[in-house]
């Protein structure tokens, strides 16, 4: 099949439109309808529903759809694997959520290219459900994720935990007193929103909800604000640390929660040596 019909999917399946597709495509209208028909000709079944300035995904279209993105993915990959320069031997992709990329792997990442230079990286970043069926579908080699998965083809092992602490742009912040001031509430899973109700009991002035880690910490930087964050070591030791022009801390009498962490990859992976070797790689470093 024609990759360029499944991208013009895709690309329509998004915008929901003929003309905004062709304008991201770099095409015409009638070259984007005439490649959806093509499609739907080499299917056998409609895809779209076409009624004035409404388009549908056809219940065949819906079924098509995550195909589609799994299709385009391995073909990207394929490429990438055919392009691998002499000295790399192979290529990984790790994925993870967005919050993990934005605290946890930055240097961790910065470590296996270091240390493994023969090995071509792809990082990316996703929801935990989607990364689970990336792994099933054999798109994605592994992922690092904050629980063990229950999926028959997918094995997981512990390589660490990363605790998460109070960090305060407030310099007066202690436990007692944070309720009266501004609060970013980051959604690290279930296990952290039943332990945060249960020490705080709710009773937070939330000025902003988010499941970004980064967005938070740069709210707390230009506001004077207070999250639980991922902090580095060397600044869990010291009474303060650098976050540009504003002085971030860790509010050291307010309770700390911890979140595993883990490697999962397929069973069938015909890469596990290289897995290996980076799982007992990222094993050995602090979080």
């Amino acid at each position: 099949m024609d990759i360029e019909l499944l991208k013009t999917f895709l690309e329509v399946s998004k915008t929901r439109h003929f003309g905004r597709a062709a304008e991201n495509l770099f095409l015409t209208p009638a070259a984007v309808s005439a490649r959806i028909r093509l499609l739907e000709s080499m299917l056998g079944a409609r895809v779209l529903s076409r009624n004035r300035n409404n388009i549908q995904l056809t219940v065949e279209g819906e079924r098509l759809l995550p195909h589609c993105e799994t299709m385009l993915l391995a073909w990207s990959r394929a490429r990438q694997e055919v392009a691998l320069r002499p000295e790399q031997s192979s290529q990984l992709s790790l994925g993870a959520t967005y919050g993990l990329w934005s605290y946890a792997l930055q240097e961790q990442w910065q470590v296996i290219h270091k240390t493994m230079p023969e090995l071509a990286l792809r990082a990316e970043a996703h929801p935990h459900n989607y990364l689970v069926e990336m792994l099933r579908n054999r798109t994605l080699d592994m992922a690092l994720l904050y629980e063990p998965v229950s999926v028959n083809e997918l094995l997981s092992c512990k390589i660490g935990r990363i605790q998460l602490l109070l960090t305060t742009s407030l310099q007066d912040a202690t436990h007692k007193n944070i309720r009266k001031h501004p609060y970013v509430y980051v959604d690290w899973g279930t296990a952290f929103e039943l332990f945060h109700a249960k020490k705080f009991n709710s009773m937070v002035n939330t000025v902003l909800h988010t499941n970004m880690s980064s967005v938070a910490l740069h709210f707390i930087l230009q506001n004077p604000a207070s999250a639980f964050l991922p902090v580095s070591p060397e600044c869990k030791s010291s009474p303060g640390f650098q976050g540009g022009s504003v002085q971030l801390k860790v509010v050291d009498d307010a309770p700390q929660f911890e979140r595993s962490l883990y490697a999962t990859y397929h069973s069938c992976s015909d890469k596990q040596a290289v897995i290996k070797k980076v799982i007992a790689l990222l094993a050995e470093l602090p979080y």
